[in-house]
């Protein structure tokens, strides 16, 4: 048990550091990957606090990330700068692991390039 809850409190301390980087960034930010946190969770919120999050934007159905037997969820995100538009997401159902590829298409305007996050 041991193991998990220090698994939660370092996963709670990098989402601390990565959101304050995120915030004095003085560029447009896209931050993704295999998180291991649903978007219920404290890190995933942490994160994501001043970004969007690709698939709530141009996503569609479950959004399941993961290929392993537990219930459909997702636990890999592609977070981004509001001011970059999402445009497309996709899930590819590819076994290659047990999380499935995930993939997002953004329009970055020369505009954003000047523009803080």
């Amino acid at each position: 048990m041991w193991k998990l809850r220090n698994g939660f409190k370092n996963r709670a301390k990098q989402s601390r550091n990565i959101a304050e980087r995120i915030t004095h960034s003085p560029f447009p930010v896209i931050v993704c990957g295999d998180m291991n946190d649903t978007p219920s969770s404290y890190t995933y919120r942490k994160i994501k606090s001043e970004l969007s999050d690709s698939y709530t934007v141009c996503g569609s159905g479950i959004g399941n990330t993961y290929a392993g037997q537990l219930p459909p969820i997702r636990i890999d995100h592609i977070l981004s700068s509001k001011t970059l538009q999402c445009v497309d997401y996709k899930i590819f159902k590819k076994y290659y692991s047990d999380h499935f590829p995930v993939t997002a298409t953004f329009i970055v305007s020369p505009e954003t390039i000047d523009e803080k996050p």
